[in-house]
């Protein structure tokens, strides 16, 4: 497969010849290489529009892959494309869990956001030829960090990873990343910021829960709160000095 990324030939011609002999030419100049041109030819076969032959429309199928269907695959592989214009990316409905109430930190997600993103992107680049038209962006980036960075709390199994991603199958990339999220929300930051989540939501079940529901220690706590809050208003409406 390096043989696959660096040459410059037909790459019909070189999956053809990989198939019979067990190699990719790396020159045009490669005897079996012109064989195997000139009996294409012969068998009239259509004009290649793979990336080396016409890098342009192969760039331009690309951008409009999201486009293609049943109806216009044909159309589309075959005929050329208008490399001048740039298509709109469609928006993909995507079903997003619920987003934790209290997010952290944002320095903090920011962080991990990067760190995913980073860890992504150096698994994809190993695993996809340095002359495919899809680059580690276009199957992992920022959009998705934030959406698992925003569900961490519901994240329990790599289908989840799996499904907040995209559904992107690059081998393994799921599960590099679901043991990054696992130790992340094992470690002191996540714990901390739970431990807070935990604890504001202890409050407000204490204030909104009528004293007779309540525990002693809750009742304090109660009593705590709605001091807290009647300073807090009484500051607001002390007259200025």
């Amino acid at each position: 497969m390096d043989a696959l990324a660096v040459t410059p030939v037909c790459l019909r011609i070189a999956f053809a010849i990989d198939n019979s002999l067990g190699y990719i030419p790396l020159s045009v100049d490669d005897p079996t290489y012109i064989k195997e041109m000139e009996r294409e030819k012969l068998e009239g076969f259509v004009t290649c529009r793979c990336s080396n032959c016409q890098e342009n429309q192969a760039r331009a199928l690309m951008d409009r892959i999201q486009d293609m269907n049943i109806d216009n695959i044909v159309n589309m592989i075959v005929n050329d494309l208008d490399v001048s214009e740039v298509p709109a990316k469609k928006k993909i409905p995507v079903t997003r869990p619920r987003v934790l109430n209290h997010p952290m930190e944002a320095s903090l997600a920011k962080n991990f956001q990067d760190l995913l993103v980073d860890e992504a992107t150096c698994w994809i680049e190993k695993k996809i030829s340095a002359r495919s038209f899809i680059r580690p962006g276009n199957i992992f980036g920022t959009a998705e960090a934030e959406l698992i960075v925003g569900s961490l709390s519901i994240i329990t199994s790599e289908s989840d990873v799996r499904r907040l991603a995209g559904g992107h199958f690059i081998e393994g990339l799921v599960g590099h990343l679901h043991n990054i999220i696992t130790n992340f929300k094992s470690g002191p930051i996540y714990t901390r910021h739970m431990q807070n989540v935990q604890s504001i939501e202890e409050d407000k079940y204490i204030m909104k829960t009528a004293l007779k529901h309540l525990n002693e220690n809750q009742k304090k706590r109660k009593a705590e709160l709605k001091e807290t809050l009647a300073n807090g208003k009484s500051k607001k409406i002390s007259p200025s000095d």
